[in-house]
C-alpha cells in the first residue's frame, strides 16, 4: 500500500473551504486537476458515485469514486477502483487559529502500485496542486474564521 497525505492551512473559514470541496461541480472553477468533474446537484452524499477526470502522465483518466462518508464541514471519504488499484481519499477539515487546516489522505493498493513506472510523484503532485488551488480559491472569498 502507498500513502499519500498532504496539509494545506487555509485563511477561510471551515464553512467556506467545505463548500468549495463538497461540491464536485463546482471544482471547474478552482481546480486545474480535475475535468468534468460530476456529482448529485447538492454535493457529495454518502453511497452515490461522483465522476472526474485527472491527467496521469499525459493521459486523461475517468475516476468514479463511491462516496463513503459526509461529516458536515469536517470529513468527507471516497474510494474506487480503476486499472487494478484500489484507492480511499479522506478529506479532513480542522479550525484551528489560523483559519482551517485540510488534511489529505489517499491510500493506493493493488498489484499495479508495485510495479515499476507507477506514478506515485506524479499523484503526489495532483495532490499538491489540488489543495493549493482550493487554498487559493477559499482565501480569495475574503471570509476568515
Amino acid at each position: 500500500m502507498v500513502v499519500i497525505e498532504e496539509t494545506v492551512t487555509i485563511k477561510a473559514s471551515t464553512d467556506t473551504v467545505w463548500a468549495l470541496l463538497i461540491d464536485p461541480c463546482a471544482w471547474s472553477g478552482w481546480c486545474s486537476v480535475t475535468g468534468d468533474a460530476l456529482g448529485p446537484s447538492r454535493g457529495a452524499m454518502v453511497g452515490r458515485p461522483i465522476q472526474f477526470s485527472i491527467k496521469v502522465m499525459g493521459v486523461r483518466i475517468l475516476l468514479e469514486p463511491t462516496v463513503e462518508v459526509v461529516e458536515e464541514k469536517s470529513r468527507l471519504v471516497w474510494g474506487g477502483t480503476k486499472f487494478g488499484v484500489r484507492s480511499r481519499h479522506e478529506f479532513l477539515l480542522i479550525s484551528d487559529s489560523e483559519g482551517t487546516r485540510l488534511e489529505s489522505r489517499e491510500r493506493l493498493w493493488g498489484l499495479p502500485t508495485y510495479l515499476p513506472g507507477f506514478p506515485l510523484a506524479h499523484l503526489k503532485k495532483l495532490t499538491r496542486i489540488m489543495l493549493n488551488e482550493l487554498k487559493q480559491a477559499a482565501e480569495a472569498t475574503g471570509e476568515v474564521s
